[in-house]
Parts: structure tokens; C-alpha cells; sequence
């Protein structure tokens, strides 16, 4: 069912600006940070395992998307390959996680300001989680990330594209000027003169624990737009596999200044579990004397979670319209404003439903492991429901087709449930 006209629908660029916009949010202020305390320098081998990763899972994706472009189709994999009740449990775990991940976004932005002042933080934050104050302030900013998605598609990509530039420009801004300024090679052997010094199961304890598989999940945010992308059996494999590698690149500038900025005496004497910082960046860049950078980083502590939150607000709506179509959910949510495009009803469940979410989990660090969880499970469905369609659908013409697709899912599935383990 095509929902909007040709010459509404967005193409490669609002693509990938949708996907980057998902995957660099709040997780590039905590990722480095949380890898770097989980596994050392060991870290780069998370990051790789990461990428890998999702580079196979969005060619799985693609293949299914081009055959089956319909709003959002991700929670409906299971669905389409074999029926309702099979899909159902995969479809309500990435309907929650993007949910979740809204309220994550905007816990981010308070978490980072609240490190502005000594009394902006007792108003707003308490025992690392947020106050009353602090989750009236989420509340509002939630309520901003809604406003930006009732003017339809073509708005939302054109906020989305402006705001994407900036959280590009930023982190690798950051990250370089960093290393420029203070980066300290003893650092990545500095603990026990060891590249990996707590094992190798700290590699994938780093991939779980620091926000590395939430922060990459956001890839499939342009997969949520299929019925609204130009040519979708092109766009969107493109799309998605350039936005993985382009935020790939950050992450990895991101780790190496984060790492490279620590103080050497300290890391050496207590190592990397000891690490205790609030606001990363912000406590790095206020150590080393860049206050300019400090200051930038404030603005961006908003900006860049407030871009991803955006984009989820608009993937969950389109999550739950198909949901419904699919007769998982009410009717009502699959009613879809003409002009604007989007779906009142499952626009107005979906924020009431990320309050309660903000109310169960106080900090970003919790509902960021309860979420990568659901992303786990979700990931579970999309080898088999490629492999379901090969069999059912064998002939079937395909604009998109994964080579050695049995090898790739057998490969995805099982490392699905290596993660899974280490949660």
C-alpha cells in the first residue's frame, strides 16, 4: 500500500541523513567512554565486531525492504515471511525499543546539561538518576521531538537534513580538535602494559554494555520510511550500509580521542574500571583547559539526541500504522492523516506510552541495557524471515539479493545469540 505520492517521497540523501541521524545521537557522549571502562584499548575489536554486524543485517534488511516497501516494514519482517502470530512478539519488541529510545534521547540532554553547574545538577539530577525537575524538563523535550513530526514527511526530512550536517560536523570536530591538543600513545597500554587487559570476554561484555548496539540500531530508521523513499530497492541498501560505515568512522575518531586525552598516571595506577565521568566529553575537554570545546559540547548535548529522538518519533508512528495494518494493533493507528501524512492516533499512544517509559527508567545508562535487549530479540527475526521468503518465494524477481544469504544469516543468528548471552 503506497501512502504517499512520487513527488513527496525523499530520496538517497534524506536516507542516509535519517540513518545517521539515528545512529549519531546520545550514544556517541557515552559509547566511548562506557567502551573504554568496560575493555580498554581492546575497544576497537567492539567496534569492528559492531560493524560487522550490522553491515550484514542491513543487507538482510534490504533485500526483504525492496521486495516489501511498506510502512514501517522492519516490525512487520515476521509478519511478511510467514504470519501475524509469528511475527507478533518481534514486532512489539521494535515498536518498544524506538519508543524507548526516545526518552533515552532526551534523558541525554538533561544528563549532559546537568553537568553545566553544582546546583543545576542537584536540581536534576540525584544519585545518577533524574529528579522530578529533571523528568518534567524530558517530559517537555519529548514533547518538542512530536511537534517536529506532525508537518509530514517532507518537513521532517528537511529539519532532519540541517540538523544531520551539524551532528556530523560536531563530533568529528571534537575528536580531532582532541587529539590535536592533548593525545597521549602510552594511554592504549598504559593498564598492565596490555592492549586487552580484562580478556576477551570484555570485548563483547563492551559491545553490549556501552550503548554500541543501540547507537548502531538506528541504522533502520530509513527501512521505517520505505513506502516514502524514491526507487527503495536502490535508496535504501545504499543508504544504510554508507550511513554504518560513515558513523562507523566517527565512533572509531571519537574512541581514539577519548582514550588518547585520559590522564596516563591515573589509568595506569587504577585502570579502566575506575573510570567515573558523568558528562565524558564535557569532564575530558574541561580537564585538558578547551573550554570552547566544553561550551560547544553543551549545545550539542542537545542537538544531537534531540536530532535521533526526532527521527524515532517518526519511525515509531509508522511502526505502529503497520502493526495495525497487520491487525496486531487497534484499527485506529492505522488511520493516516492525508496532507501531513501521519497517524494522530499512534502519534499521541506512542508519547504517552515514552512518558511511562521516563518514569520506569531514571537514567540513561538503565534503559539503555533494557533496550539493547529488545534489539537482540529483534534481530533474531530478520535472518529468519529472509531465509523464509527464499523458500517461499524462490523465483520471485528481486532488485536487491544477498549473496551467500544462507551463510550470512547462519553467521548473524548465532552471533545474536553469542550478544544475548552477555546481557
Amino acid at each position: 500500500m503506497n501512502d504517499v505520492q512520487n513527488s513527496q517521497k525523499i530520496g538517497l540523501f534524506s536516507v542516509i541523513a535519517i540513518s545517521v541521524s539515528g545512529i549519531i545521537g546520545s550514544g556517541w557522549m557515552f559509547s566511548a567512554y562506557l567502551g573504554a571502562k568496560e575493555a580498554g584499548s581492546a575497544v576497537y575489536l567492539s567496534w569492528t565486531l559492531a560493524l560487522v554486524f550490522f553491515l550484514l543485517m542491513a543487507l538482510v534488511i534490504s533485500e526483504i525492504v525492496a521486495m516489501y516497501p511498506v510502512r514501517g516494514v522492519v516490525a512487520r519482517l515476521g509478519v511478511i515471511s510467514h504470519n501475524k502470530y509469528f511475527g507478533a512478539i518481534f514486532s512489539f519488541a521494535i515498536w518498544l525499543d524506538f519508543i524507548g529510545g526516545i526518552p533515552a534521547e532526551a534523558q541525554a540532554t538533561v544528563e549532559y546539561m546537568s553537568s553545566l553547574s553544582p546546583t543545576i545538577s542537584t536540581n536534576l539530577m540525584h544519585n545518577g538518576s533524574l529528579t522530578v525537575l529533571g523528568i518534567c524538563i524530558t517530559i517537555v523535550i519529548l514533547a518538542l521531538y512530536w511537534i517536529l513530526n506532525i508537518f509530514g514527511i517532507k518537513f521532517f526530512a528537511k529539519v532532519n537534513n540541517v540538523i544531520v550536517i551539524y551532528k556530523f560536523i560536531i563530533p568529528v570536530f571534537v575528536g580531532i580538535i582532541i587529539i590535536i591538543f592533548c593525545f597521549r600513545i602510552d594511554n592504549f597500554s598504559a593498564f598492565h602494559h596490555s592492549f586487552m587487559p580484562y580478556g576477551v570476554n570484555s570485548v563483547f561484555m563492551a559491545v553490549t554494555a556501552s550503548g554500541m548496539i543501540y547507537a548502531f540500531n538506528g541504522f533502520q530508521l530509513g527501512a521505517s520510511f520505505a513506502s516514502e523513499v524514491k526507487n527503495p530497492g536502490k535508496t535504501l541498501p545504499i543508504g544504510m550500509i554508507l550511513s554504518i560505515i560513515i558513523c562507523f568512522l566517527i565512533y572509531i575518531l571519537l574512541q581514539t580521542a577519548f582514550i588518547g586525552a585520559l590522564n596516563t598516571k591515573e589509568l595506569t595506577e587504577t585502570g579502566w574500571h575506575a573510570l567515573n565521568f558523568n558528562s565524558p566529553f564535557v569532564r575530558l575537554t574541561s580537564l585538558i583547559g578547551l573550554n570552547f570545546m566544553t561550551l560547544m559540547l553543551y549545545v550539542d548535548a542537545c542537538i544531537s539526541p534531540s536530532g535521533t529522538g526526532i527521527a524515532f518519533v517518526g519511525g515509531t508512528s509508522r511502526v505502529l500504522c503497520g502493526m495495525s495494518r497487520d491487525k496486531q494493533m487497534p484499527k485506529v493507528f492505522a488511520k493516516v492523516n492525508k496532507k501531513y501524512n501521519f497517524s494522530s492516533a499512534s502519534m499521541l499512544f506512542n508519547f504517552l506510552l515514552a512518558v511511562c517509559f521516563l518514569f520506569l527508567f531514571h537514567s540513561w545508562a538503565n534503559i539503555i541495557l533494557f533496550l539493547t535487549s529488545l534489539i537482540i530479540l529483534l534481530y533474531m527475526i530478520v535472518p529468519i524471515s529472509l531465509i523464509g521468503l527464499r523458500r517461499a518465494q524462490p523465483d520471485e524477481k528481486r532488485t536487491f539479493r544477498v549473496p551467500c544469504a544462507f551463510s550470512v544469516c547462519t553467521i548473524l543468528c548465532r552471533v545474536g545469540i553469542i550478544y544475548f548471552s552477555f546481557l
